[in-house]
């Protein structure tokens, strides 16, 4: 199986220095981390039962102070993110994470598409707006042309970018940054990358 080739502690050491490097505090579960756990549980099901298993301990979350969230994490006044796994999908960029927060009614973020986008859905009655949710996936950063992405034939309907989101008390502004060809953006009017 091609997830077990290569050096899986190596992997998860690069795993680990990168994370710490991004300052990150939090990791969602995914489809990607429970590959391991369904290869064990097909082949040696025991195995699951020792404790240097659970993925967060396997992956040395706890030394390096991070949290995992195997189902999600409310994150910001009526907002949670999910990895996008565990809900239907669509692929109309914004509709999978719009169509989970309608069913969660919290705004959702979400990756596991691959696709950027904000959608939003409001309500209102008698003139009144009530409920306002938005959907938010976080695009990708993926090489179509890579090897682990061989899967695709070079194919895909996602779109390059990622997310940034401000908190200021109970407000949330969530913002999709699409990325060209070439890996450049521009972000708060400053372009990052190559120059057009």
């Amino acid at each position: 199986m091609d997830e077990l080739a290569g050096n899986i502690d190596d992997d998860r050491k690069y795993t680990l220095e990168l994370l710490e490097y991004l300052g990150v505090t939090d990791v969602l579960g995914s489809n990607h981390g429970i590959r391991l756990y369904r290869s064990i549980k097909k082949r040696i099901p025991t195995f699951l039962n020792l404790p240097e298993l659970r993925y967060e301990k396997f992956m040395g979350y706890e030394r390096a102070g991070i949290k995992f969230h195997p189902h999600g994490l409310n994150w910001a006044h009526g907002w949670t993110a999910i990895h996008g796994d565990s809900v239907p999908l669509s692929n109309v960029a914004g509709q999978t994470a719009l169509n989970a927060a309608r069913r969660l009614g919290l705004s959702v973020v979400c990756g596991h598409t691959h696709r950027l986008g904000l959608s939003a859905h409001s309500e209102a009655h008698n003139g009144r707006l009530g409920r306002v949710l938005y959907g938010l996936e976080v695009g990708n950063m993926v090489d179509l042309k890579s090897s682990g992405m061989a899967y695709t034939r070079g194919s895909a309907n996602w779109q390059t970018g990622f997310a940034v989101a401000y908190v200021t008390g109970r407000k949330v502004q969530v913002i999709p940054v699409p990325m060209d060809k070439d890996g450049s953006f521009i972000f708060e009017g400053k372009q990052y990358g190559k120059r057009a």
